[in-house]
């Protein structure tokens, strides 16, 4: 998964001395894509194909439960 928008047009000021975050998911999906987390996790992880397409694209798995996290789920039950 890859942002649609331009990193370059991207910015922060702080004119707190106590700043929170109120950017939503973007900053975060952003980091960890260019950190290569879905490259890195689609190297390592290999999980066997089942029928259902479990095994496939682990990295964007990955993904979703990261933003999952930052967003504040406590579980993946469906």
């Amino acid at each position: 998964m890859q942002s649609s928008h331009a990193a370059s047009v991207v910015s922060a000021a702080f004119d707190d001395r106590n700043p929170v975050a109120y950017a939503g998911l973007v900053p975060v999906m952003r980091l960890a894509e260019r950190c290569g987390l879905g490259r890195l996790v689609t190297e390592k992880v290999k999980l066997p194909g089942g029928k259902n397409g479990a095994g496939a694209a682990p990295g964007a798995k990955v993904a979703c439960i990261v933003g999952g996290m930052a967003a504040g789920a406590d579980s993946m039950a469906g």
